[in-house]
């Protein structure tokens, strides 16, 4: 009778440190996947922060090549004089009044192309549009972090942000923007950005990834004639 109570206690013990040492490794299994679970969360969410922080400073770059174009026709406008022998669209004469230099007076010229965005430090011009092919890389300063293209030679390969823009200037020259002699043509400004991150390669081309770009587009026209 002993020896029978005895044996049954030995087994249930036996058996409640069976099921311990289960619970011990489900306990385990279940802590394992909750801190993959938050690891693989943390790491998609520093991603997503680094597109995310990318994709501002492209649409920044973006904007500031558009921008640049216009104010190289603005101060056009500003430092040409005005012509009294522009096109007339009331009349169909040519006693109109415009600033016939808007896209290549005192400010830079503003013609069919493709361009970077070049600083120069120091200079009394520091921004100007450079026609280029390949040279769309920009550089960081070390000190204030500011992204520039500085010289020719820098491609999207060579500058050390990792970012590239380009600039391309088309014209349309369909009415009312056809009368090249004074008022001139309608122009679109592209202002692309792209950049290397994840899953993302930086290629020296105009078609980079979609995932890591930016693209802008505008119009510019002679509108101080209408």
């Amino acid at each position: 009778m002993h020896q029978k109570f005895f044996t049954k206690q030995t087994n249930q013990k036996a058996k409640q440190q069976g099921q311990t040492l289960i619970e011990t490794i489900v306990a385990c299994f279940i802590l394992v996947m909750g801190i993959t679970a938050a690891l693989g969360l943390a790491n998609y969410s520093l991603g997503a922060t680094n597109g995310i922080k990318q994709q501002i400073v492209a649409m920044g770059l973006a904007r500031e090549g558009i921008e640049a174009v216009k104010n190289v026709r603005d101060t056009n406008w500003l430092k040409d004089t005005l012509s009294t022998d522009c096109y007339n669209f009331s009349t169909g004469n040519s006693d109109g009044l415009c600033y016939k230099q808007w896209m290549n007076g005192g400010g830079g010229n503003i013609t069919v192309g493709t361009y970077s965005l070049r600083f120069g430090e120091g200079t009394t011009s520091s921004w100007s549009l450079s026609s280029t092919g390949t040279d769309y890389g920009l550089n960081t300063t070390s000190g204030s972090g500011v992204l520039y293209n500085g010289a020719s030679g820098v491609t999207a390969l060579t500058g050390n942000s990792g970012f590239a823009r380009k600039i391309t200037i088309t014209s349309d020259n369909f009415a009312p923007f056809d009368h090249s002699a004074d008022i001139g043509p309608r122009l679109t400004i592209t202002s692309s950005v792209w950049w290397k991150g994840k899953n993302c390669t930086m290629t020296p081309d105009v078609n980079p990834d979609k995932n890591c770009s930016v693209t802008l587009k505008t119009y510019l026209t002679n509108w101080r004639v209408f």
